[in-house]
């Protein structure tokens, strides 16, 4: 939502819900900086050092850019950049709300039918947009994302096509943080397991515990980053083949019942 200084506050649960301090880590980091007409590219770069530590290197990486002008830089230069600054950058997604149309050719289209017969991006021959987002356009097609036509104003369903892309491409994690034990109890590492549901709605299916990585064999399994102090969960290579080809998958670590091993 916006708030009276016109920057955005995001509301619980993602966000604190305390505006305008509304960032609320680790699930969310809130930079806040001016963005004018055509540098959006560019603040992306600069704040970099505010953002990296959110970035898990194994991550999807996804940009959003909404915007009624063009973009100083090329998406060339943008690619390149972004790779070089952080190589986990590699394979990006863009996603863009953009003007689609020229404003300059659909005024000019609409004064000359007396604005009778004006487009959706100049209604009553005032454009909507001050230049078309080709930049940004460039860098949806060459990343596979998803854009949405600014002169629609009603981004709904962008968003929503947005959203359903990130995690239909996004595979699920291999491995997992132990979280800290509720009420100062520790967790017994002796009574945790965990569970795979096929698509997200099969039968939950139980993965057996192996000693540790080189327990790994065909059949899969999972084990700790360290049996005697265990912090993460991690996969067996052969189950996380078939996780990661599940794009619907639901997987959780589950406490309090003797470990299944294998």
């Amino acid at each position: 939502m916006l708030i009276a200084d016109g920057s955005v506050c995001i509301p619980a649960p993602l966000g604190s819900g305390n505006c305008a301090s509304d960032e609320q880590l680790p699930a969310y980091r809130h930079v806040l900086v001016g963005v004018s007409s055509n540098d959006a590219l560019e603040k992306i770069l600069s704040t970099y050092p505010q953002y990296s530590a959110s970035l898990r290197p194994q991550a999807t990486k996804t940009f959003l850019v909404v915007s009624d002008d063009e973009s100083n830089l090329s998406a060339a230069q943008f690619t390149s950049q972004i790779v070089a600054l952080d190589p986990t950058f590699q394979g990006f997604k863009f996603d863009a709300i953009v003007s689609f149309e020229d404003p300059v050719t659909c005024e000019t289209a609409c004064l000359v039918s007396g604005c009778t017969a004006c487009g959706k991006c100049c209604p009553f021959c005032f454009p909507i947009s001050a230049a078309e987002g080709t930049v940004y356009e460039q860098l949806v097609q060459q990343t596979g994302g998803t854009s949405g036509d600014l002169c629609d104003q009603d981004f709904d369903a962008v968003f929503q096509d947005m959203a359903t892309q990130i995690v239909m491409t996004t595979p699920v994690a291999c491995d997992f943080d132990i979280p800290p034990p509720p009420n100062m109890m520790a967790i017994d590492p002796t009574k945790v397991n965990v569970v795979y549901t096929p698509g997200g709605m099969g039968n939950p299916q139980t993965i057996p515990n192996v000693a540790d990585q080189a327990a790994c064999g065909a059949l899969g399994g999972w084990y700790y980053d360290d049996p005697v102090n265990p912090t993460k969960v991690l996969l067996c290579p052969a189950t996380c083949t078939v996780i990661s080809g599940d794009p619907t998958a639901q997987v959780d670590v589950e406490f309090g019942c003797e470990t299944i091993h294998m």
